[in-house]
C-alpha cells in the first residue's frame, strides 16, 4: 500500500506546502505546520557557557591545595604588591590625589613579605611532649571564682533539664510577694473637666419640667399619661391631674351603682 502523505488526489500546488489556509489535514492527524522549524539543538534565548568546575567536581573531586610562593620552595615567583603599604606611604608624603599616587608606586614599589617555612620551625604542642596533656579546663576543676559565684559543686543535670531551679526562683518570688503589706484602695482623683462633665450632666438629666401645661396632639389631649414620673423622681402637673381625673371618674361610677 503507497504511503498516504505520497497518495494525493488532484492537483498539488506549491502554494498548500506553505499556506495555512490551503493546508490540509491528514486524515486521522493534526494539520501540520507550515513554517520550518530550527534544528533539535537549538536553544532559544541566551545560552550562558557551561561552567567547567560545577556541582559534580566540587563535591565529588579532592583538589590538592596549591602553597603559595615562599622563600624555601625557591621558585622564581614574582611577588605581588603591597597597595596598602603604597598608599600609606604616599599619603604620608602628602600626595592624597589619585594622579599622583601612580608616579609614586613606580618610584616606590613595596611588596607583601613571604613566609620562610623552612628555616623556622613552627611552635611545638604541648601534647607532643606529654601525652597525657589535656587541652581545656577539666570538669573536677572549679577556680575561685566559679566556687564563689555557683558554688563547690556542680548542679545536677536533672534539674537543669527539669527546670527545678526556675521553679524554685518562682516560688520564692511569689512568697516574698505575699509577705508584702497590701495597698490600701487610692481612688482617682477628678479633674476639673471631668467635673464639669458630670455638673453638665446632672442639669442635663436632673432639669425641672417647665411650668404650664405641655403640648400634645389634639387626639391625645384626653389620653391620660402613662408614664407619671421623669427621670429626676418629679411628678408632672398634667399628669396628677389625669390622675385625679380618672379617680373621680371611678369614684362617681361607684356612687351610680
Amino acid at each position: 500500500m503507497a504511503d498516504v502523505e505520497s497518495f494525493r488526489v488532484g492537483t498539488m500546488r506549491t502554494s498548500m506546502a506553505a499556506n495555512q489556509l490551503l493546508a490540509k489535514a491528514e486524515l486521522g492527524t493534526v494539520k501540520r505546520t507550515m513554517f520550518s522549524n530550527p534544528p533539535p539543538d537549538h536553544v532559544f534565548g541566551y545560552k550562558a557557557p557551561a561552567d567547567p568546575e560545577g556541582a559534580r567536581e566540587v563535591t565529588m573531586k579532592w583538589k590538592e591545595h596549591t602553597p603559595s610562593a615562599n622563600k624555601a620552595a625557591g621558585t622564581a615567583t614574582k611577588p605581588k604588591l603591597d597597595f596598602t603599604a603604597m598608599n600609606k606611604l604616599s599619603a604620608m608624603s602628602g600626595l592624597t590625589k589619585a594622579n599622583q599616587q601612580g608616579a609614586f608606586r613606580t618610584t616606590h614599589p613595596v611588596t607583601v613579605k613571604l613566609s620562610d617555612t623552612s628555616t623556622k620551625p613552627g611552635p611545638g604542642l604541648p601534647s607532643d611532649v606529654d601525652p597525657s596533656f589535656t587541652y581545656g579546663m577539666p570538669g573536677t576543676y572549679r577556680s575561685a571564682d566559679t566556687v564563689r559565684q555557683k558554688g563547690p559543686y556542680e548542679p545536677p543535670m536533672k534539674y537543669l533539664v527539669q527546670g527545678a531551679y526556675a521553679n524554685e526562683w518562682v516560688a520564692e518570688a511569689l512568697s516574698k510577694q505575699s509577705s508584702l503589706p497590701s495597698k490600701s484602695y487610692v481612688p482617682p482623683i477628678p479633674t476639673r473637666a471631668a467635673i464639669g462633665h458630670a455638673i453638665g450632666a446632672q442639669q442635663k438629666y436632673l432639669r425641672q419640667p417647665a411650668g404650664g401645661e405641655e403640648w400634645k396632639m389634639t387626639k391625645f389631649r384626653t389620653t391620660p399619661a402613662r408614664v407619671t414620673q421623669y427621670m429626676s423622681g418629679t411628678t408632672s402637673a398634667t399628669a396628677v391631674a389625669a390622675a385625679c381625673k380618672a379617680s373621680a371618674a371611678e369614684e362617681a361610677g361607684e356612687a351610680e351603682q
